[in-house]
């Protein structure tokens, strides 16, 4: 099942399951995200412990969420890419990142959802929400799971980290 956690011998656990399974809402699972990883055991240098053990007072800085993106980026090309979609006030580049595979053909007809944090500067925690959701997504991709496969390839996810960089920085 995908619910694996301790989590997820709760009450919660049999309703993500039906959801996760019958294909719908699995939004709600990005939105409970952090609840399902807060689990995950972080190895010393490993994506989750970096979140863990961000520069902001626990939380990734605008430099270290972006690294992990640009390692992202590079670890996972055919799965992960990056669009500048503006600019901020400052200047500042706004990137859009797309996590699905990158099959121009299929790539319209799939369902597309926009995920985004920091509209307001100072709530980190959005950011490491979201920055888990796409490590979580990324690491079961990679290990060949089933139901992330599944996400990855038939839907794309836009993932704009920094609505507003400006405030972060």
């Amino acid at each position: 099942p995908f619910c694996q956690r301790a989590f997820c011998d709760s009450a919660w656990g049999p309703m993500l399951d039906a959801m996760w399974h019958r294909r719908r809402s699995w939004l709600v699972l990005a939105a409970l995200g952090s609840a399902l990883i807060s689990g995950c055991t972080a190895s010393e240098g490993s994506w989750a412990d970096i979140l863990d053990h961000g520069s902001v007072l626990g939380f990734p800085s605008y430099s270290e969420a972006n690294q992990l993106l640009e390692g992202w980026l590079d670890t996972y090309p055919d799965i992960l890419s990056k669009r500048t979609i503006g600019s901020s006030f400052e200047s500042r580049p706004i990137f859009a990142y797309v996590l699905g595979s990158h099959l121009e053909s299929i790539a319209l007809a799939r369902p597309q959802v926009l995920l985004t944090s920091l509209t307001h500067a100072r709530e980190p925690a959005g950011l490491t929400v979201l920055l888990y959701f796409v490590g979580r997504m990324l690491e079961l991709y990679a290990q060949h799971d089933a139901e992330a496969v599944y996400v990855l390839r038939s839907r794309q996810i836009f993932l704009v980290p920094f609505v507003n960089p400006d405030g972060y920085v």
